[in-house]
């Protein structure tokens, strides 16, 4: 699904609205992939901390698109490579979540939230 900017800025206010969020607009930014899944992964670690310790932790969504990069799920197949890990055309992460090989770029617009991830711990 393709949103305009100002759709996807106005998305993203309309979730922070519906419950307490804290909200990321870095749509329009590259932010490198590595140290996405790093801010990510601390936004999950305070999360869990304050549920812990019975306090109410904000939900957190990240709009933002990424360099050219591979993601290589803990599900993924080599088979769907048609290149070798060692020589990929564009930096190569081997991550901790499921899911197959994936291409993030420029153009795509993910959005993260620590809610989903919180959850999935």
């Amino acid at each position: 699904m393709n949103f305009a900017p100002s759709t996807l800025s106005a998305v993203v206010m309309m979730l922070a609205v519906l419950s307490r969020c804290e909200c990321f607009d870095l749509h329009h930014q590259i932010v490198p992939y590595a140290e996405a899944f790093a801010w990510q992964k601390s936004i999950v670690k305070r999360r869990i901390g304050l549920l812990a310790s019975g306090e109410d932790p904000s939900d957190t969504l990240i709009a933002l698109q990424h360099p050219p990069v591979y993601t290589f799920g803990s599900d993924s197949n080599r088979e769907y490579l048609h290149f070798h890990k060692e020589d990929a055309p564009f930096e190569v992460h081997q991550i901790d979540r499921g899911g197959e090989v994936t291409y993030h770029g420029p153009g795509q617009v993910f959005i993260l939230s620590s809610y989903v991830l919180v959850l999935h711990i």
